[in-house]
């Protein structure tokens, strides 16, 4: 039987959850309870000059950094991954016998010659090296081949099969693994590094540890499975399975204990695991930042998201690249119109009205009374954003947003609607288009928020006094931030931040020019 060990990558792959902000005191516990577990490896983070790093994060900026935090054990073996081209070779000290003594080195495709050489030069500092080829069932045979080659002559401790973008099934993996065994020295161990995009992470494992092989194998996972997106193996689940199938050799407990003391809290602020975009994303083979970018949208359907994404252009697809994403987003939603007419009809309409716009916040509930007296003092015309209320009669509903036209338009009786020209509308009398390309904002966490957009629409109009009820504002905690759960999103906990900035600047950029004041209690009104 072949030998099977774990590699735990929690503190590290776990960390583009958190921004790898465990803090000092989680990271120390962490990493003596994988040890107490009987983890193999434990990876504590990433060796880094490019990104952020302190006490409290699981980045370092020498191995010395990250053994401050190391438990002394004569079991467990500690490793840092570097992704290629964030280091300098120049500045990585020699191995002087501390714990930290494997380094992985991960890399694209374009950069895999280069790599190769970063690798040799770190074995010759004293390291253990695993070289770690990212995306790669998107490496031809024949480059494959060279991997292969270049590490015979370099001799790493691994060489891996990453499964970046969770999209690997049972016959690929495993086609992989042959070409990596028959041709591989049989002193490397093989990795399998996976991502739970289509919740295969823990079956294609299982298909691999089957195989009765002359190298080590080294499975790779997480506590709680943490990592972006889909996130990853869990490492609770494979360490039960090689107890229960092959030997027993992992105390489950320090695991659990894990999850309880330091995960639960992380997961409950930013959750991770299997999405419907996610698996969009996986399937058109691509970067899972890229749903992750169309989902915090929170304006498209799945659909959407998957013509989107199949329409990116293959070398665009390995690599996040933002501007590039956002590119496309916005030429999708832009569908021009002329307006001319509807422009000219709300004007007449609106002409000398006083405004109130209805955000779906709790306040519209909780101070439902100062609307009414706005209402009685000033006979506003009311405007809703993207949804309905329950108990205020609106005038006009806007909606900026086709994944809310879906929900409510079969809910709208009297009121006119106003849509923008992203989405595609019913057959209803009813209904009037403005353009989105001239509604949207410059800021990308508003780019297409459509209670901004309204207000954008209000100064084209030239409206000149707009109230405002239920714009509270957004919590972190999204329980609390609309009257109605149907109503919550699932923008990230960081998106909701830079949307909360966004939208107060807005506000307070257009507060001279409409005459803006605040009716119900906001974050916004300052």
């Amino acid at each position: 039987m072949n030998k099977i060990t774990v590699l735990d990558c929690t503190l590290r792959d776990g960390g583009y959850v958190n921004n790898w902000d465990f803090g000092k005191e989680s990271i120390i516990s962490i990493c003596e309870k994988l040890a107490n577990t009987g983890i193999e490896t434990i990876e504590c983070g990433f060796l880094s000059q490019t990104k952020t790093s302190n006490e409290n994060m699981s980045v370092y900026r020498t191995p010395a950094d990250a053994e401050l935090y190391l438990p002394k054990c004569k079991n467990s073996s500690f490793a840092a991954m570097i992704n290629f081209g964030e280091y300098n070779i120049n500045d990585l000290p020699k191995y002087s016998g501390g714990a930290l003594k494997v380094i992985r080195v991960a890399f694209h495709k374009k950069n895999m010659a280069d790599a190769i050489e970063f690798c040799k030069d770190i074995k010759l500092l004293g390291y253990d090296v695993y070289v770690q080829p990212m995306v790669t069932q998107n490496y031809t045979e024949e480059e494959l081949m060279f991997l292969i080659n270049e590490s015979n002559s370099l001799l790493p401790k691994a060489f891996y099969i990453v499964d970046s973008f969770g999209t690997m099934k049972k016959n690929e993996v495993l086609a992989m693994y042959n070409i990596i065994e028959k041709n591989l020295n049989p002193s490397i161990a093989i990795g399998f590094h996976s991502h739970n995009n289509m919740q295969l992470s823990f079956s294609n494992a299982q298909e691999l540890m089957k195989i009765d092989c002359k190298h080590e194998m080294i499975i790779d996972s997480s506590v709680y499975g943490m990592g972006r997106g889909a996130g990853n193996l869990c490492t609770e689940l494979i360490t039960k399975y090689i107890n229960d199938n092959y030997y027993e050799k992992y105390d489950l407990i320090p695991v659990l204990e894990i999850i309880d003391e330091h995960i639960m809290q992380i997961f409950i602020k930013t959750p991770w695991g299997y999405s419907v975009p996610f698996y969009i994303g996986s399937i058109n083979n691509c970067h899972p930042n890229y749903a992750l970018f169309l989902l915090d949208k929170q304006t498209l359907s799945v659909k959407d998201i998957h013509k989107i994404l199949s329409i990116m252009d293959e070398d665009k697809k390995v690599m996040f690249d933002k501007e590039y994403i956002l590119k496309l987003y916005e030429e999708y939603q832009s569908k021009l119109i002329n307006d001319s007419d509807a422009i000219k009809m709300l004007k007449n309409t609106l002409s000398g009205r006083n405004i109130l716009v209805i955000a779906p916040g709790k306040t519209i509930i909780d101070e439902r009374e100062k609307i009414d007296i706005y209402c009685k003092q000033f006979s506003p015309l009311i405007f809703s954003v993207n949804f309905i209320p329950d108990s205020i009669d609106t005038d006009f509903v806007f909606i900026g947003n086709q994944k809310r036209y879906k929900n409510i338009i079969n809910s709208v009786k009297n009121e006119n609607i106003i849509i923008t020209s992203n989405i595609s509308p019913t057959d209803r009398n009813n209904i009037t288009s403005v353009n989105y390309a001239d509604l949207v904002n410059k800021n990308e966490a508003i780019t297409d928020n459509s209670g901004m957009m309204l207000l954008n629409l209000f100064r084209r109009l030239n409206v000149s006094s707009v109230a405002l009820a239920g714009f509270d504002g957004l919590s972190v905690n999204r329980m609390n931030n609309y009257y109605q759960e149907k109503l919550i999103s699932g923008s990230s906990v960081n998106e909701l931040i830079k949307m909360n900035d966004a939208i107060s600047e807005k506000i307070k950029s257009l507060t001279d020019t409409l005459g803006i004041k605040f009716i119900t209690t906001s974050l916004y009104n300052k």
